[in-house]
């Protein structure tokens, strides 16, 4: 299987340090998430920046963006909560 590197860009500048309560929360949903993808193996790493401009993932699998699309992060903005809509970059 492929092995991807993604770099996973935040809604906006200094969103590690300047997260909402409401932002937060969702962010937690997103760090469960792919734990069980990391339990088999699939997820190498994973991790934030030291300086929190952006994470990094390394991961195996057939189509990187496809696991990126249906985390929690990218359910919560229906119109009445926070946008947590950042970018995926993944290059493999």
């Amino acid at each position: 299987m492929p092995i991807f590197a993604c770099c996973i860009l935040p809604p906006r500048a200094g969103f590690a340090t300047s997260m909402r309560p409401a932002e937060m929360a969702i962010m937690g949903r997103r760090f469960e998430h792919p734990q069980p993808l990391h339990g088999q193996g699939l997820i190498r790493l994973v991790g934030l920046a030291e300086n929190g401009d952006y994470g990094l993932c390394v991961l195996e699998a057939y189509d990187a963006h496809a696991m990126a699309r249906p985390g929690p992060a990218r359910r919560a903005d229906d119109g009445r909560g926070p946008s947590l809509h950042g970018r995926v970059r993944c290059a493999g």
